[in-house]
Order: C-alpha cells, then structure tokens, then sequence
C-alpha cells in the first residue's frame, strides 16, 4: 500500500499541542421524556477516538510514518483512555502529566446519526503548564524530520516562536494548524493550514477570488512563511508555494458527512508525504483526496493508507488494471461486510476471445463482484512451454480489466492458484464445463469457507491454443505461396 503512497516509515514526526479524547455515545430515540420536553436516548454503543492532535498524531501513524505525540493531560480517567488510545493506534506518548490541568473529553451523543448535544469537560490551563511542554520539547524535538504545531486554543502552546525559531535553526519543516485571531505569533513557520473562516478571521471577507488571492499573498509574505495553505471547504483548497505561485485544488468530496478534523487529516497526510520525500504540491493533492474521504464520515477519522490507496487507483484506470494480492485483500474484505457475493475465477487467458467474453460474463451474473486470477509469465512458461505467453502479463491484464463483467484482475506466481484461492475465498469459484469430474485447485478451501463450485459451458470453436496453431498454419501457407 505505502509504495502507492510513496510512503516510508523511516522518517519521523513530532505533533506538539492541544490533545483531547472524543466520546461518542450512540443509541435511538423513540420517545421523549416525561420529566422534561427533551429526548432519550437509549445508548446501544460507546466508541473513544484520538482528538485535537490526538487525531492528526493517528492519521499519520495509520499511514505507516513514525509519529509522536507532545501535550499536556490530568492524572485521571481521561488520561489512561488517551494512553490506551494512543498504544492503540502506534502512537508513541510523550504527554507530560500534570495535576494543574484536566485531561480535555467532549462527549457527544449522537442518535439516528445526527449529533444531539456535546459535552465538553476541559478547564483553563495556566501558562507555567504551556511552559513545562515548551522546555519537553526542546529535549526531544532534534530527532524529528517535521514538527506539527496543532493549535486548538486550549493553552497548551505558548511562545510559539520558541517551537518555531528551534526548527529553524536545525532545518526541521514546521507546519501549523492555527488558531485564533494572532497568526504574527506563527511568523516564519515552513507553512500554515488556516480554513477559509480562520484566514478571513485575521485579513478581513473577500469578494472575489482575485481578492482573495491578493490578501492570501499579502499574508504569506507579512508572516515569512514558505507555503500558505488554506482549506476553502466545498470550494477545495488554495495553495501559495514557495515560488510566489499559486494553485486551487478542487474539492474531492464526495458526500459530506461532517467536516470535523477534516483539517487534521490535511496537514497530517501533507506531513506524511513530505517526511517521505514529497513535494508540497504533490503531497498536497493526496491530502485534499484524503480530506474528502474524511468528511464521509463521522466526527474525528482515521484515513488508512488502504482507502487512499483505493481512491487514487479508482482514479487511473490503467493503473488498477493489475492488483497484488495482498491489497486485493483490503478490497475485498470491505466488498465482503457490504453483504456483496464475490466470484472468482482463473485462467491464463493469454489470447483473448469470444469464448472468454462469454464465460466471464456468465461467471459474474453468478454475484456482484468477479475476480480473475491470471499466471504470471513465468507459471505459463512452465505449463505450456518457452514459446508461450503469446501476451505479456501486462498486455493480458489490461484487455481483461477491460471487459464490463470483469471488476478485479489479480495475478498468481504458483503453477495452480491454489494459495491465491485460500487468501481470498471467493463466495463462489467458477472454472470451465470441461472440468467436470477434475480436481479444481481452491475448491477445497472455497467449500469448507461455506462457498460453491460452478461449471460454465464454454463455446465450441474458440480455443487459445487453436488461435495459436491456426495462425501458424496460415504463416506456413503465406510461406509456401511466396516460394
């Protein structure tokens, strides 16, 4: 997955600031209560996540890059949730515990999935608490590619141009999710992430894009940053680069479920990619997509390298024309809990015809989804001699990712696809009629998952190998005529 990603774990980042844990409370509401005209509730699921810097130290770990995580929490219940969270997500802790402070929890209940009330338990933290992780981290923050500065206006940052004046000196990239009406106190950071409501919070409403453009300029260079980016919602994302260029991403959204932390999944992607060796622009596109995807779901998410990796293939045709087994697997296991029936095949399919259109349209009326399994080069040199395949693997792969009926092509190194079959057990594992009364490799393991076997007729008169001696016959006559 990361190699799509261009990711590496070898680099680290250090996310610095306000940590808060999430509740949520699910449940229904079918009537109201007599004691007062409100709701109840009858609570059916209760689920915790990582907020605040929380949630952007968690995206950034579930795409494989090393991460930790600086702040501040209580010695109370919320700060073991927060560390059996962040052990959860391979986060590693540096949270500096203080009886000063308690550790920040919103609570929100949400029924029919639509979010009634929020509960916030945080109090104001003194700024001898700010100071503490200030001096924590100039301890740690040299063993760090990036530092994340995610400020949410809970106290924990204080003397931003002591994180940042650091960095600078030692050549670390400093990104920053601001907050509040003061951006001078962000002044020579690498860049900053404000959305479209913080930046007008700070230069004033525009009216128009050229206006816009001219007080986001005004701004990038007033700060010395080397980036500005910001985040316009449904509209996507502008971009001022290093080179006084500019760029509008549009918005990869495609359905809108609730924008929170959709900010943290941009500037958490955008410092994966780039302590991988990404460019600012190009990492900024993958994490514009991975935004869109966050917004489909509710409250503070994780985007996971496997969904990134999906969306960007669903977006080059000819790159998902061959899929590894091992991603497949991610696929299919999401294709399996929507109650979707998989159905597999395999062949070598190396020159395609009518008969092979026929038999892999029949093979998907059979489910919803069809995976062809093809032999690599190599498996077919083996059974059918040196002189064959007559089409590379590349070639057989992309005319078969081309057909209506076919949804997946996966490619398989071994004689028989046997071990293939095992990985992903198929609802239903189709071959051909002449099969009957045959070993069929995978049937064992299809059938004991609680799958079938079927056998589809093929038609008469069209054989790959027949193709091929026809051929031959007919460069053998074109000889004899021309001597």
């Amino acid at each position: 997955m990361n190699e799509i990603l261009n990711i590496t774990t070898l680099n680290r980042v250090l996310v610095v600031g306000d940590v808060m844990l999430d509740e949520y409370l699910f449940g229904e509401v079918d009537r109201i209560s007599p004691e007062a005209p409100v709701p109840i509730v009858k609570v059916s699921r209760y689920e915790t996540r990582l907020g605040g810097a929380g949630n952007v130290a968690a995206n950034i770990a579930a795409l494989g890059v090393g991460v930790s995580l600086l702040g501040v929490c209580g010695k109370d219940l919320g700060a073991n949730a927060l560390a059996t969270k962040l052990q959860e997500h391979d986060v590693i802790s540096l949270m500096v515990k203080s009886d000063q402070v308690r550790t920040i929890v919103k609570k929100r209940i949400v029924a029919h999935q639509q979010q009634l009330m929020r509960i916030d338990e945080e109090a104001v933290q003194d700024r001898s608490v700010g100071k503490i992780l200030r001096d924590k981290f100039l301890e740690v923050y040299q063993d760090y590619n990036i530092v994340i500065l995610s400020d949410y206006g809970k106290g924990a940052l204080v003397d931003h141009q002591s994180y940042i004046n650091a960095c600078n000196k030692k050549n670390i990239k400093v990104f920053v999710d601001p907050k509040g009406g003061d951006f001078q106190r962000y002044k020579g950071a690498t860049l900053i992430t404000p959305n479209l409501r913080e930046f007008e919070e700070i230069v004033g409403t525009s009216k128009s894009q050229p206006e816009l453009l001219e007080k986001a300029y005004a701004l990038k260079e007033k700060l010395n940053l080397d980036f500005l980016i910001i985040t316009l919602g449904a509209d996507g994302v502008l971009l001022i680069d290093d080179q006084s260029e500019h760029y509008m991403l549009s918005s990869e959204a495609r359905q809108i479920y609730d924008v929170s932390g959709a900010g943290d999944t941009v500037i958490a992607v955008l410092a994966a990619l780039v302590a991988s060796g990404s460019g600012i622009q190009d990492g900024l596109k993958v994490a514009n997509a991975a935004a869109g995807l966050a917004v489909g779901k509710m409250g503070t998410s994780i985007v996971t390298s496997q969904e990134l990796a999906r969306y960007m293939r669903s977006q080059d045709i000819v790159d998902r024309s061959i899929w590894d087994v091992d991603e497949l697997l991610d696929e299919i296991d999401s294709i399996k809990m929507k109650g979707q029936k998989v159905v597999m095949t395999n062949g070598c399919f190396d020159i395609l015809h009518p008969g092979h259109v026929d038999y892999l349209g029949k093979a998907k009326l059979l489910g919803d989804v069809l995976i062809v399994a093809i032999n690599s080069d190599e498996s077919i040199r083996t059974l059918k001699g040196k002189s064959r395949p007559m089409n590379s693997l590349e070639s057989r792969a992309k005319l078969l990712a081309g057909l209506k009926s076919v949804d997946y092509v996966v490619r398989f190194d071994d004689n028989t696809p046997e071990v293939i079959y095992q990985k992903i057990l198929p609802h239903v594992l189709v071959k051909g009629s002449d099969y009957f009364g045959k070993e069929i490799s995978g049937a064992s393991a299809v059938l004991a998952n609680g799958g079938c076997v079927e056998l589809i007729p093929f038609v008469d008169g069209f054989s790959s190998s027949n193709i091929i001696q026809n051929i031959a016959k007919r460069f053998l006559e074109l000889g004899d005529k021309v001597n």
